[in-house]
């Protein structure tokens, strides 16, 4: 209940002299993209695609990356890096 209304608190009080971190705050909770989680499945799976692309320079980050993707039915990857356009559809910066 005590970090409910911390939240509550923080969302609500702009800080006199911090009103853009309340502003972030607000951006965060309400309007940021929810966040996804890499489980031992996802690392399993990175790890064979890491091997299976060796030659094209992805990190085992990068694989794990291409793997969430594909369990989470994501199809575009927003990157600067063009290691992924052999393997996923970038939307290049």
């Amino acid at each position: 209940m005590a970090t409910i209304s911390l939240l509550n608190l923080l969302l609500h009080t702009p800080h006199p002299s911090h009103p853009s971190d309340t502003m972030a705050v607000q951006w965060i909770v309400f309007q940021a993209p929810p966040m996804l989680f890499i489980d031992q499945i996802i690392i399993e799976r990175g790890w064979i695609t890491f091997a299976r692309y060796a030659d094209k320079k992805l990190s085992f980050t990068d694989c794990s990356i291409i793997e969430l993707m594909k369990n989470k039915g994501i199809d575009h990857l927003a990157s600067f890096d063009g290691g992924f356009d052999v393997i996923v559809s970038r939307i290049r910066y």
